[in-house]
């Protein structure tokens, strides 16, 4: 497992060193107050980085709203089962 792993990582590391050799042009990128000139494959690193950042704290949300419900449905199912043990503990009234 750990040699394939190593070697994910080397065939990843090359990948990445031949991404940024072949986008090694420079670009104008404009903000809104500032201009800078950055390589084309920084741009689209940071823009991939910026979007990951993104999609995990959109995620992150949903997640913590699951977690409450998870959390407040564990609680009814304990409420619950100690009603019904509660009333498994009472006497048969027979009525005749």
């Amino acid at each position: 497992m750990r040699l394939l792993s190593s070697i994910f990582l080397i065939a990843l590391i090359i990948l990445a060193i031949s991404f940024s050799l072949l986008n090694a042009e420079v670009v104008s990128v404009n903000y809104f107050f500032n201009k800078q000139e950055l390589p084309l494959s920084l741009l689209l690193l940071i823009a991939l980085f910026l979007g990951c950042l993104l999609g995990f704290l959109a995620q992150l949300k949903v997640s913590l709203q699951q977690r409450y419900q998870n959390y407040a449905l564990n609680k009814k199912i304990n409420l619950l089962n100690q009603e019904l043990n509660n009333l498994r503990a009472l006497p048969v009234k027979d009525h005749l």
